[in-house]
């Protein structure tokens, strides 16, 4: 009963994990491009190359935590097996 309780609150930590990862580079990079094009009179290229590059940074990092999650999430699901006796494969 105590496993199904704490469900909600860890995928609510997961998705605002995620939403954080990609939301705040993603806006941060927008600015110090737009910054950059001010100073440096590029528009739009310096707004469009530091968010692309912040997208794809962002994109991979999701990515490595996503299998760290689904790896930890099998590993549970192999002790809950080991604990009632049947080995799942």
């Amino acid at each position: 009963m105590l496993e199904k309780s704490k469900f909600p609150w860890k995928s609510l930590n997961l998705g605002l994990s995620l939403a954080g990862m990609v939301a705040i580079p993603l806006v941060l990079a927008a600015l110090l491009g737009r910054w950059l094009d001010a100073q440096l009179e590029t528009a739009p290229w310096g707004f469009l190359g530091i968010t692309l590059f912040a997208f794809i940074i962002t994109n991979i990092f999701v990515v490595i935590k996503s299998l760290k999650i689904m790896a930890e999430i099998e590993g549970d699901e192999k002790e809950k097996h080991a604990d009632r006796g049947t080995h799942h494969t």
